[in-house]
Parts: structure tokens; C-alpha cells; sequence
């Protein structure tokens, strides 16, 4: 699918908005209390390996914030849900910083201990480089326009309601005016 660039879909915005969550992300400290622990290649640069805790905090300010610019402000009990979600995760890992100073490599694991539910836990293994090297990007032969009304089956936005009702479909109704 291609999505299209017109005069509605405010691409200025778009990338205003992208370069201001570039710089968000740069400047924020999502590790913390890092210990080195050797040196490691990675994609043939030569990097040091630390073992480092997430920044529970910075994490937190880098969320409120890319809502923010995003024009997706948080409501106070939105806000409230990214500090209790916060506070069940657990990052084990290291990243690879290398000789040019820029993060090459993240590698450990994330583990979820809700207060009530499952715990889980899942391994991330991040490599990056060639930062700032020319890349080309064009459209698929054949690409058609998306349009975002097709997606929201694969949501579930329709879920039940397309079901027929002795299935166990529900029948929608207009909200009543008051």
C-alpha cells in the first residue's frame, strides 16, 4: 500500500513532528547506572559492552513528552497508567556504545510482573549502523492507495457486529440525543 501526500495530510507537520521526536529521543537517558563489562564487535565496529538498568523516570517524561508533540496529550488517568505500567517492568541487558560514541547495540531482557495476571518476559536484541549513510526509498510496483477504512477489521472494529445476530452479533444503535 502507498499512503498518499497531499495537501490534507499535513506532511510539514508530519515531519516536524518527526524531527522534534528525534531529538526527544536523543537527548533522553533511558539507561542508567551503566557498569562496563568489555568490548564487543558489532557489525564490524568496534564497541564497549555495559550493563546497564532502565531509566524507569526518563522513559516515563519521554512517553508524556512524544505525546505532547504528537498532539496526543495524556489525560491525568492516562498518565497515571504509564507510571503503574512502569513500575512492573524489568529490563536485564546491555547496550554497545561505540568508538563514535553512538549506541550500536541493545541485548537483554524485558520482564512484565503485573499485580494481578500472568508475569512474562521477552528477549530484545537491537543492532544498528550505517547511522546518517544515503538510503533510497520508493514505492512497490503495483502499490494502491491505503485506505485506513480497510484496516479496522484487522483491529477488531468490527468485531461481533458484523456477526449475524443468532451467532451472537450485537445490533448497533445511534447513541440518544439529549
Amino acid at each position: 500500500w502507498s499512503l498518499p501526500a497531499d495537501e490534507e495530510s499535513s506532511v510539514e507537520k508530519w515531519v516536524s513532528q518527526q524531527e522534534q521526536l528525534k531529538e526527544k529521543f536523543q537527548s533522553t537517558q533511558f539507561f542508567i547506572n551503566a557498569k562496563e563489562e568489555g568490548s564487543e564487535q558489532v557489525e564490524g565496529i568496534a564497541t564497549t559492552r555495559y550493563r546497564v538498568d532502565l531509566n524507569k523516570e526518563g522513559v516515563k517524561q519521554f512517553i508524556m513528552d512524544a505525546a505532547r508533540i504528537t498532539e496526543n496529550q495524556l489525560t491525568p488517568e492516562e498518565q497515571k497508567a504509564v507510571e503503574a505500567s512502569l513500575k512492573e517492568i524489568e529490563f536485564s541487558g546491555m547496550e554497545f556504545v561505540g568508538d563514535d560514541d553512538v549506541l550500536h547495540r541493545i541485548r537483554g531482557t524485558i520482564t512484565v510482573q503485573p499485580t494481578q495476571g500472568a508475569s512474562s518476559s521477552f528477549d530484545v536484541d537491537f543492532s544498528g549502523w550505517d547511522y546518517g549513510k544515503a538510503i533510497t526509498v520508493s514505492a512497490p510496483e503495483g502499490a494502491e492507495d491505503f485506505n485506513a477504512l480497510m484496516a479496522l477489521p484487522l483491529l477488531g472494529a468490527f468485531g461481533s457486529a458484523d456477526a449475524p445476530l443468532e451467532e451472537g452479533g450485537v445490533e448497533l444503535e445511534a447513541p440518544a440525543e439529549e
